[in-house]
């Protein structure tokens, strides 16, 4: 029984090593493929995008989020700043709110206002 197990070992072993062995192969024919002359050539006519592919999505997909947060942000801090301090059932939080009304209002408004521009700069550059 142990036998066996010590040969199954030995077995996963040399397969393991074997697949080093092709992975460092592969990676050594691609790196001689890379310094190959006219592989800049290749490389540059294969990352240039075509026309209809950079005019297919109306807003840069890695602007999304960045807008989704700051959209959300402004929402949240206007929200908060029409929110009545009699509403909040917490008696701090509604010192609070009532004291920093504006500046959430002020915040709120120029969050709103960046992220409308951020937009729409993201729609004119792509």
């Amino acid at each position: 029984m142990e036998e066996r197990r010590a040969a199954a070992r030995r077995a996963k072993l040399r397969a393991a090593r074997l697949e080093q062995a092709a992975a460092l192969k592969r990676a050594t024919a691609a790196l001689e493929r890379a310094t190959a002359p006219g592989a800049k050539a290749r490389e540059r006519a294969t990352t240039q995008l075509s026309p209809g592919a950079a005019g297919a999505s109306p807003s840069s997909p890695s602007a999304l989020p960045y807008l989704l947060v700051a959209f959300g942000a402004a929402v949240l801090m206007l929200s908060l700043a029409l929110t009545p301090a009699r509403a909040v059932p917490w008696s701090r939080a509604a010192r609070v709110l009532q004291d920093r009304r504006d500046e959430l209002g002020v915040l709120g408004a120029m969050s709103f206002l960046a992220t409308v521009l951020f937009f729409l700069l993201v729609q004119v550059t792509t």
